[in-house]
């Protein structure tokens, strides 16, 4: 890939990139999608407490997946 490439993948797509040696940061974009209605699950391991923190701000294991940030997308 060249200077301003964008690529695309599924999560679990091995993938990496090489080091970024310039000083500006590299920009990054991760969109994920989850079913309406999902209900969260009890984190497993502190990465996943962690993401539950700063991604689903405010819930608890069993409360459906759906803050301001993370909104229902689509018509119902």
């Amino acid at each position: 890939m060249r200077a301003g490439d964008a690529s695309f993948h599924g999560g679990w797509t091995v993938h990496k990139a090489g080091g970024n040696h310039t000083d500006q940061m590299r920009a990054v974009m991760t969109v994920i999608y989850f079913a309406d209605g999902l209900a969260v699950q009890h984190p497993t391991n502190s990465s996943q407490e962690t993401d539950l923190a700063q991604w689903l701000p405010g819930l608890r294991p069993g409360e459906r997946a759906a803050t301001p940030i993370n909104p229902v997308v689509g018509a119902r």
